[in-house]
């Protein structure tokens, strides 16, 4: 069995998208061999170890066109000879934007095709072209209830939407005591974009002088980088707070990144959930699954897949997003109780290497195949 997987991009260092769509190759590769498995990124980006997704050296070269070609619809035809030259039996759409070239081939060939679905590309209003091309996808994969819910209530058939819970190193993704700073970090890991202010970053940064009073070693870093760091930047700096509030760009060493979360004391990301046609919020959150297999304590925000990824009371803290009182308190609950925070440290680990682990994923992955 060849499968191709369509990647909007696959650097894994810039977001949770680009994280699962790599979790999705190894998972193809596991079940099928890595030489019946071809990644097409849009942008060009490549794992560190992009021969382990390509058929042959020609297949290599050619990929590598994908990311310069300078129309959309030149990225079209070479997608087309590429899936030509390749033969795939199952093409994977990594995000719906591309669900279409998922068609086109199986009106074509009759080749099926899966479309997976995350949260806000799919919780709203979605254009005719690619509504039309989700909806004949053989399996909509939905990486949390809450996105699988509601492709339902859209009118998916519940039969054609699966449950695909994303899995990661959990032996990677680990406590490393020697890591802990001394001094308290607040963490948040995410991009900074202006379209994604949803994400909470402002609200911990507004009260940092606050919880200064208190807690005067206090520090915040935020791991990302975007169109939205100048102003954040700038807030700090108003509110006197600049030299505590750290940005530190993307980290794209891994170990390096997975210190990040090891480094800190509590992961916080009060991500807004709102539902309409201009939704907002967590299809799942990835770095909230990441920080808790570190040993952290996570406080998140109430709705979206947040709660599927934070047992509320027990791995960490949901709070109201709107409520910036709840999100004070949470912090400094857990700041005042290093006992308790450890305590939901040590559950969120146990919870993420039982239901998130790669192991699983890739089972889940190879009983789709089956099915």
């Amino acid at each position: 069995m060849r499968i191709l997987i369509l990647a909007t991009e696959l650097s894994p260092m810039t977001g949770g998208i680009q994280r699962y769509t790599q979790a999705l190759a190894l998972a193809a590769a596991q079940a099928v061999g890595p030489a019946n498995v071809l990644v097409l990124p849009f942008n060009g980006s490549y794992p560190a170890a992009p021969t382990d997704y390509m058929l042959n050296d020609k297949l290599a070269r050619a990929q590598r066109l994908w990311g310069v070609l300078p129309r959309r619809w030149l990225h079209a035809l070479h997608a087309r000879r590429l899936i030509a030259e390749f033969q795939p039996d199952l093409i994977i759409c990594n995000h719906v934007e591309l669900a279409s070239h998922g068609r086109r081939t199986k009106q074509q060939n009759g080749t099926p095709y899966w479309v997976v679905a995350y949260g806000i590309e799919v919780w709203g209003d979605i254009p005719p072209g690619q509504a039309a091309a989700l909806g004949k996808a053989d399996c909509v994969v939905a990486i949390s209830k809450v996105t699988q819910e509601i492709l339902a209530a859209k009118g998916i058939p519940p039969h054609k939407i699966e449950l695909l819970y994303y899995g990661f190193d959990t032996s990677l993704f680990s406590p490393k005591a020697e890591s802990a700073s001394a001094a308290p970090v607040l963490l948040t890991v995410c991009r900074l974009d202006a379209g994604e202010r949803y994400k909470g970053y402002d609200g911990v940064v507004e009260l940092m002088p606050d919880l200064l009073k208190e807690f005067p070693a206090l520090r915040y870093r935020i791991v990302g980088d975007g169109t939205d760091r100048a102003r954040v930047e700038a807030l700090a700096r108003r509110l006197g707070v600049d030299a505590q509030v750290e940005i530190t760009g993307f980290v794209q060493d891994m170990e390096a990144f997975v210190d990040e979360y090891r480094r800190s004391t509590i992961f916080v990301m009060p991500s807004a959930f709102e539902g309409g046609s201009k939704p907002r919020g967590e299809g799942l959150g990835i770095v909230y699954l990441e920080a808790a297999a570190c040993g952290k304590p996570v406080i998140a925000a109430k709705g979206g897949g947040a709660a599927e990824a934070v047992a509320d009371g027990e791995t960490g803290l949901l709070v109201d997003a709107a409520q910036r009182d709840e999100l004070r308190s949470a912090i400094q609950r857990l700041l005042r109780s290093p006992a308790e925070a450890q305590r939901m440290g040590a559950a969120g680990r146990l919870r993420v290497t039982k239901l998130f682990s790669k192991e699983r994923f890739e089972a889940r992955f190879a009983e789709l195949l089956r099915k």
